[in-house]
């Protein structure tokens, strides 16, 4: 047996899937897509130096360091925020988990 690991996005595994080019991939989803194997609890994070509170009090927009679109967890950042009625801005765009890491370790966010 041989393994091969890929990381990517859901998009590209999920379409490595329907070319049968993967057996098995480990993807996000919704509720509404079927069950799953378990929960991931997402979490917000920060540089330590952001005062956040201030940032809400003035209500100035949060900024935001964030996976391009689309994305599951994109959509439901920005839906949690509408939804309790917090300004926000993207600051920051990458296409992978290094350039998030990278972009709040620098202050973006």
């Amino acid at each position: 047996m041989r393994i091969v690991a890929r990381v990517d996005r859901n998009g590209p595994l999920r379409q490595a899937l329907a070319e049968e080019a993967l057996d098995l991939a480990l993807l996000w989803q919704t509720e509404d897509q079927g069950p799953g194997l378990g929960l991931c609890p997402l979490a917000w994070i920060a540089h330590p130096d952001l005062d956040i509170r201030a940032l809400l009090v003035s209500g100035e927009p949060l900024p935001l360091v964030m996976f391009d679109s689309p994305c599951l967890m994109r959509s439901r950042a920005i839906a949690c925020l509408d939804a309790a009625g917090i300004p926000w801005q993207v600051v920051f765009v990458s296409h992978s988990l290094s350039g998030i890491w990278a972009a709040v370790q620098a202050g973006w966010a």
